[in-house]
């Protein structure tokens, strides 16, 4: 029962030749129309339609497929039994939902630096800029993959800088374990680039170096604290811990 497709010309008027005009097919809703009208329009078609449609549904009576049963009419126990299922479904719904991992472009692995980064309060730390530390290279190829930058510094004698380095850290506590991490290299052919990396990352190291300072004054605080308190022995024992 299939019609042939309608032609649409570029004109109000049609054209002779056939390349002109454009076929365009019929929806499923004209299909269905177009049927309707043809059956309606013979009185003969139309009563083998309804024949068949009787048909059809006289079987589907006798299956008890006509109709689904609305749940008034359902014991109680099946009524029940669907409301926990609606509800077993909306559950699990919702924690799918709420459980679903987070789309990232890249991943992210997590730097050892950032968790120092998160340290207690300090009056060091508000010497320290965020300036600085953005500056400082994090990651241990980012700053090779940059262009070098254009500052240069000047040394006056470059061999004396370790030992000015060790006058300075002579008056802290752990001076010695200073001198050995800070000592720089002899930077007598380097270029300016890598002098100036070199000397980010020991200025890097000094803040690193107060800030551990400052966790040790603040761990000895709390347990000097903690014993003038007479905290119980167990509990002392596990602040010890921590």
């Amino acid at each position: 029962m299939l019609s042939k497709p309608r032609k649409w010309c570029l004109r109000d008027e049609p054209f002779k030749s056939s390349w002109l005009c454009v076929k365009m097919p019929l929806s499923n809703n004209e299909k269905s129309a177009r049927h309707r009208a043809k059956v309606n329009a013979d009185p003969v078609a139309r009563a083998r339609y309804l024949a068949r449609r009787r048909e059809s549904y006289q079987r589907r009576k006798r299956e008890g497929k006509t109709k689904h049963p609305p749940v008034a009419e359902l014991s109680k126990a099946r009524q029940e039994e669907l409301r926990q299922k609606w509800r077993h479904y909306q559950r699990s719904r919702r924690s799918k939902i709420r459980n679903l991992p987070l789309q990232c472009s890249s991943q992210v692995e997590m730097n050892s630096q950032w968790l120092q980064d998160f340290a207690p309060y300090s009056p060091s730390s508000e010497v320290d800029s965020s300036s600085a530390t953005l500056e400082s290279p994090v990651d241990s190829y980012s700053w090779i993959k940059q262009e070098p930058e254009t500052v240069v510094i000047k040394w006056d004698n470059i061999n004396t800088l370790p030992a000015a380095t060790e006058t300075e850290q002579d008056n802290t506590p752990s001076s010695a374990t200073a001198t050995s991490t800070v000592r720089p290299p002899i930077m007598e052919d380097l270029p300016s680039s890598v002098m100036l990396t070199i000397t980010k990352l020991h200025c890097l190291v000094e803040r690193k170096q107060e800030k551990i300072e400052a966790l040790e004054k603040q761990s000895r605080q709390l347990w000097s604290s903690c014993i003038r308190l007479k905290v119980p022995e167990g509990l002392a024992e596990g602040g010890a811990m921590l």
